[in-house]
């Protein structure tokens, strides 16, 4: 698809389009669903720009992927619902993906401060943003249906980008900073 020009000043007023035309306001729930999915996509780039295991890149590329075609579907109230086998095997990828990289590295025993290094760090602050784009998604679901294959995908990829910090921290011998509780 190739844009004529970047901007079109049709959102000046602070509204913006859907599918079909349909005009809301920028902070239209379908809107902020989008903005998270965006942001996380922008996040996973930058993950994907640092030292990320070979396998890692497969499914973050993939889940960018996955990602351009749930705001899609997210501007057409899902109605373009065909796409979703596709996020229902995704989630499997995913779940097989943590099932071995839970046998490769060592299970740290407490809650993890998010860090370690560069890449972890950026692993978990996509997991931050993919969590709050689930919230939204939860929040649009009262509103219209969210196909369950879209809800499990996106809240099985929150759960891969913490194990992926994890194996990226293992790799490269850094151990993980465990909350201390004060009292």
């Amino acid at each position: 698809m190739k844009l004529n020009k970047i901007y079109t000043k049709t959102g000046d007023c602070g509204k913006t389009s859907l599918s079909g035309a349909v005009r809301v306001d920028k902070d239209d729930m379908h809107i902020e669903v989008c903005g998270s999915l965006d942001e996380l996509n922008a996040v996973l780039g930058c993950l994907l720009a640092q030292d990320v295991p070979s396998d890692g890149r497969k499914v973050l590329v993939q889940a960018q992927n996955l990602l351009f075609e749930l705001g899609a579907l997210v501007v057409s109230d899902f109605a373009m619902q065909k796409n979703l086998t596709a996020f229902a095997a995704a989630t499997l990828e995913l779940e097989s993906s943590m099932d071995i990289m839970q046998n490769q590295v060592e299970m740290p025993g407490g809650f993890i401060l998010p860090g370690g290094t560069w890449p972890a760090a950026l692993s978990h602050l996509a997991r931050t943003v993919c969590r709050r784009a689930e919230r939204q998604l939860c929040c649009l679901s009262k509103e219209q249906v969210v196909p369950g294959e879209v809800m499990a995908y996106i809240n099985r990829l929150s759960d891969y980008l913490f194990m992926l910090s994890l194996k990226i921290n293992f790799i490269s011998g850094q151990q993980e900073n465990l909350w201390q509780k004060r009292c």
